[in-house]
């Protein structure tokens, strides 16, 4: 790789270094030199040879992620400016808020995603929920996540409701809502698992089979090689793809 990345070096400034700065880019990528990624993702969008602000929106937060503190914070920041679209940074922002005990810097973060992201709110919801909680805000996370629930229904979103309600009751019927709008068997066990059955004795071997039966449902799956995993991922650790994880579980696709 260290010869290979030698020789396309020197194409720079050629006819072919597009080409070049790509299979740099696929380089750096394969060996998680960030920086360099970041350098090379610049040069190829500053060049015409299209837009990788995405691409380095992820990069820096790559970065972040062996950050700390600040300059951590300045890093997803950044991503943001470059990628305003981008979730991750937003995501990754709110999270460095959370640690840095800023509850309410993180809800806002938040709550402005649920307005330029919509169709990941799956991955906003919990974050959202927490946030909330630890700034005395779950009347407005509640408002929000309904609002977004009647949108699209989403069964993280239903699960962040069932969390922020207060009445239990309340909760329950949020799964039986669900399944009046559209056929679960995740939110169906989700709400047989809190029913008293006739025979009780057979709930807990019921349950679960239904847990069972529902795991591969709640999985995440990359849509450009079909990769499955119980986590989102930004980057499918399959194909390599960057954003072919939707912000949906297999049972929703």
């Amino acid at each position: 790789l260290d010869r290979a990345e030698d020789a396309l070096r020197k194409l720079e400034g050629t006819e072919h270094e597009a080409q070049a700065l790509l299979a740099l880019l696929a380089i750096y990528e394969r060996t998680r030199d960030w920086a360099q990624a970041s350098e090379v993702a610049r040069k190829l969008t500053d060049g015409g040879h299209g837009d990788f602000s995405g691409r380095l929106a992820h990069y820096l937060c790559e970065q972040a992620a062996l950050a700390t503190g600040s300059q951590a914070q300045a890093l997803v920041r950044q991503a943001l400016q470059i990628s305003p679209g981008a979730v991750r940074p937003g995501l990754e922002l709110a999270a460095l808020q959370m640690q840095a005990q800023d509850a309410a810097g993180a809800f806002d973060t938040l709550s402005t995603l649920t307005d330029t992201a919509p169709q990941s709110m799956g991955l906003i919801a919990r974050p959202l929920v927490e946030a909330a909680q630890a700034c005395g805000r779950q009347a407005q996370a509640a408002r929000l996540l309904a609002a977004a629930q009647d949108a699209q229904a989403s069964l993280d979103v239903l699960e962040a409701l069932v969390l922020v309600e207060a009445d239990p009751q309340q909760a329950r019927q949020r799964y039986v809502r669900h399944l009046e709008r559209e056929p679960s068997l995740v939110v169906a066990a989700k709400w047989i698992a809190g029913e008293k059955l006739e025979h009780e004795q057979f709930h807990p071997l019921v349950q679960r089979s239904l847990d069972q039966a529902v795991k591969p449902l709640t999985r995440y799956r990359c849509a450009a090689c079909g990769f499955e995993a119980n986590r989102h991922f930004w980057q499918c650790p399959g194909c390599q793809a960057w954003d072919s994880y939707p912000a949906r579980r297999v049972e929703e696709l």
